[in-house]
């Protein structure tokens, strides 16, 4: 499989939360120590509180059946799914990426991955898993953003490990230019598939988690992200501009040695990720949104506090509600963009019960839209692939490993289909 850590994406955040989201019976000290954060967690299977096949009855009675939703609802403009079709045969995704089309989801998530595309030197392009993305989707309407990473060895100085970011920036920006050329508005691929509705790429997202050592080797660098944005955002404008461009503006920073890096302090917005990148040149004037990852693990969507923690403003860097926290330090800053939550969701693995999981993707669905429309321009549930409920990372699926649907993707159908 090409991306051997892809399924550390939802979990990453689970790290940073682990020490302050425990079991509310053991308070957590008021300022707890991050040391150590970054690596991974281990955490054993939830036992589920209710038989799997008792939630679904449940949820089948409680959730009134709703038509396949083929038009765009309110909601599903701005929803999405972070996504894994592309690993799967044409067949496989398209009919997984047409269940989620049938209940109204119009956004797709995926990896476009740069050391397996251009992973024979530069210019030699191998389309084949995105091409057959990009059929499935021009076929059923869904809009896709582009994940774009990771450096293949050629690039990154030799390392084996595609996430040692590019010596060379410029290398990075020709690849994602080369991503818009191909399936951009009448881009190559349209060209060489006539017969197909033509449904240009709608966004490339500039690598993925940036913030963390896992996803950024050896260490995160907001001042390199920036270079690589600066050459990446501009080209693609140029080459196409109706293509939106995203940043990441998460707000940890993630080091493999478990560093203080906030002064003592722990008020880590203040000295992390995107503090730091919105002090650097990151060609702005190019870019359209700052992706975030709003996972908060066991808290509610309209949660506001932690109880334990003697600063509260200190507890809203952990909680689903900092996706305000983002957009008021992007303004502070000169720098406002809209936000897209690429990655958010609830693992039954490990965090919550079937039942809380579809309640709390229900509430931050509403909150997203109702609340903050004004500047959470889209969402993506984590995650549609194959389901692997038992880990952390696949508990966040819809599905159970048979395919049969959770509480959370009936009440998504569901909540879908009343705001068409």
């Amino acid at each position: 499989m090409h991306f051997a850590t892809r399924r550390i994406h939802a979990s990453a955040l689970v790290i940073a939360l682990a020490l302050v989201a425990g079991a509310s019976a053991t308070p957590a000290p008021a300022k707890p120590s991050l040391s150590g954060w970054h690596r991974v967690y281990p955490v054993h299977r939830a036992q589920r509180t209710v038989a799997r096949t008792r939630s679904v009855r449940a949820a089948r009675r409680a959730t009134p059946a709703a038509s396949p939703a083929t038009a765009t609802s309110r909601y599903g403009s701005r929803i999405g799914f972070a996504s894994h079709t592309d690993y799967m045969s044409e067949a496989e995704g398209g009919a997984l990426l047409r269940r989620a089309r049938e209940i109204g989801v119009t956004w797709v998530r995926e990896d476009f991955g740069w050391s397996w595309i251009e992973g024979r030197g530069k210019g030699q392009f191998d389309w084949t898993a995105t091409d057959r993305l990009m059929r499935n989707t021009s076929k059923l309407g869904i809009n896709v953003l582009a994940m774009a990473g990771y450096a293949p060895a050629w690039a990154n100085g030799g390392h084996a490990d595609d996430k040692y970011p590019p010596l060379n920036p410029r290398d990075y920006a020709d690849f994602v230019v080369a991503i818009s050329n191909r399936y951009g508005r009448n881009g190559a691929f349209w060209n060489a598939n006539r017969d197909l509705p033509q449904h240009p790429l709608a966004a490339i997202e500039l690598w993925n988690e940036p913030w963390l050592s896992t996803f950024w080797k050896p260490e995160p660098d907001p001042g390199r992200y920036a270079s690589i944005v600066r050459a990446a955002a501009p080209a693609i404008k140029a080459a196409h501009p109706e293509i939106k461009v995203l940043v990441s503006g998460d707000l940890q920073l993630g080091y493999s040695d478990g560093r203080d890096y906030t002064n003592g302090t722990h008020r880590n917005w203040e000295h992390g990720f995107l503090a730091r990148l919105l002090k650097e040149d990151f060609a702005s004037a190019s870019v359209d949104a700052y992706s975030v990852h709003a996972y908060s693990q066991k808290f509610a969507p309209y949660q506001t506090s932690i109880s334990w923690f003697a600063d509260q403003s200190f507890a809203q860097q952990w909680l689903y509600q900092r996706l305000v926290l983002t957009r008021n330090m992007t303004r502070e800053a000169g720098k406002t963009k809209p936000l897209w939550n690429t990655e958010f969701g609830w693992s039954t693995a490990g965090d919550v019960d079937e039942a809380t999981q579809a309640q709390y993707l229900h509430d931050a669905i509403q909150r997203a839209v109702n609340e903050w429309g004004s500047f959470v321009e889209r969402s993506f549930v984590y995650v549609l692939e194959k389901p692997h409920n038992g880990d952390r990372d696949g508990g966040y699926n819809l599905f159970h490993d048979d395919m049969s649907p959770k509480p959370a993707w009936l009440m998504l159908q569901h909540q879908l289909a009343a705001s068409a």
